[in-house]
């Protein structure tokens, strides 16, 4: 997208023009454009002596998170509950796994780049983290431990401002964690039981997420979807979910005024992301 940056009063002759935003299917930010009770991801990838690091954000929530991951077909099962609409690579990971990345992006149908290996330097990742989320150390978030995971987000943050020319300055955190919490399903799985996904094209009515969700507003639709894709193995969390949904079950009236309460609420998460970047526009704000 290119604007006019001068006005006729400070200039003579053709007025200049700037590319001010670079739009792209991982870059999105127009509800209309999206898929309301899903997330639209933009991720990352490198690779070190140790194995791999991922990161990942919702550009239109601001959500951004980071992990790591030993093998290679373990984070194919990562990247395919993800389906991210665009991934980002290092030129080494890029060169390395040519023949699998290729395959990727035929069943995603994912746009993929490449940058050179000094965009995702420790040092210049850490550094710019430090500087963009005003932080004094990285610990907090749990990325003290994950040099991959870091390498992974600061480069994904820097192509996206310094690339892209798109604002990031509503992203304001970063969520790390750990394969061990969640129980993988691998690709196979995924697709053959139609959690979320139906084996033929054109029947999204008949996925396991269909049939539960009854969500009211867009951001308890993208919850209940990622609970879906990544089940819990902790029994202390899982009884704390299930005594939420207890709770609800056994007060059905306090259900139904919640219920009511939340019909009319628009996607805060995606409105408040339209307005801290300068892209919401009059309706947005009625």
């Amino acid at each position: 997208i290119a604007e006019q940056v001068e006005t006729p009063e400070t200039t003579t002759g053709l007025l200049k023009r700037e590319v001010v935003r670079v739009v792209s299917p991982g870059t999105l930010m127009q509800s209309q454009l999206l898929q309301e009770k899903s997330h639209n991801f933009f991720a990352s990838l490198t690779e070190g002596v140790s194995g791999f690091g991922l990161s990942f954000v919702d550009l239109s929530t601001g959500e951004l998170f980071a992990s790591e991951w030993d093998t290679w077909p373990r984070l194919t099962n990562e990247l395919y509950r993800l389906h991210p609409k665009e991934l980002l690579l290092s030129h080494a990971c890029q060169t390395k796994h040519s023949a699998a990345i290729e395959e990727l992006k035929r069943q995603m149908k994912c746009l993929v780049s490449q940058e050179e290996d000094w965009m995702f330097d420790l040092s210049r990742s850490q550094d710019f983290l430090l500087r963009h989320l005003e932080l004094l150390q990285l610990d907090g978030l749990g990325l003290d431990k994950m040099p991959l995971a870091t390498k992974a987000t600061g480069g994904l943050l820097l192509y996206l401002q310094n690339r892209l020319s798109l604002s990031i300055q509503h992203i304001r955190s970063v969520k790390t964690y750990l394969a061990s919490e969640y129980m993988m399903i691998d690709k196979t799985t995924q697709r053959n039981l139609e959690i979320y996904t139906p084996l033929r094209e054109g029947g999204a009515s008949n996925t396991l997420l269909s049939v539960l969700d009854e969500t009211f507003t867009p951001m308890g639709g993208r919850l209940l979807q990622n609970w879906l894709k990544q089940p819990l193995l902790s029994p202390v969390l899982i009884g704390q979910r299930q005594d939420g949904v207890s709770y609800f079950l056994q007060h059905p009236s306090l259900l139904a005024g919640l219920r009511n309460a939340l019909s009319p609420i628009r996607d805060l998460d995606r409105l408040m992301g339209r307005i801290q970047t300068n892209l919401c526009s009059p309706r947005d704000l009625q």
